[in-house]
């Protein structure tokens, strides 16, 4: 007759292979984790940035659609300290931008650089698409800062 204790041994070895099987098949990644951590060079302080670039992301169509909303990683949990932006134009893509400390780019969301999943390994990204990448960042910090100025919050 098996008892309490042997079921409960049972159902824990189960559950560890398990836990181990999803691990082996892909099921966790470890990039889940990992991000890019590329700095964002501007002298704007984080706090205009995050109200600016949440006024593009709820009023200027830099909102991430249905289609990617189920894209998130851990760290997007943290919505005080990251927040992801959305690229409609030629190549759709989303970044995630992260707060903490220094202002970074900590994720690339692309299809056609790696499908299905972000770039969180600065070897997947390739120069051309960084250079590119950079170059999208910049004119979003510069609408950020008309925005700001027009506000009169910068001079």
């Amino acid at each position: 007759m098996i008892n309490k204790s042997s079921i409960k041994n049972i159902f824990l070895i189960l559950l560890s292979i398990s836990l181990c099987e999803c691990n082996w098949n892909g099921f966790y990644k470890k990039g889940r984790l990992a991000d890019l951590n590329y700095p964002i060079e501007t002298n704007l302080k984080t706090k205009i940035i995050r109200r600016y670039i949440d006024t593009l992301i709820n009023k200027k169509g830099y909102k991430v659609p249905e289609k990617w909303q189920y894209l998130r990683k851990l760290v997007d949990v943290d919505s005080i300290n990251n927040v992801r932006i959305y690229f409609k134009d030629k190549p759709e893509e989303m970044y995630l931008i992260s707060y903490s400390g220094m202002l970074t780019l900590s994720d690339v969301y692309n299809p056609s650089i790696v499908k299905y999943d972000w770039v969180a390994n600065r070897e997947l990204l390739p120069k051309r698409e960084y250079d590119r990448i950079q170059l999208r960042i910049k004119i979003l910090i510069q609408k950020i800062n008309s925005l700001a100025y027009r506000d009169s919050l910068i001079k």
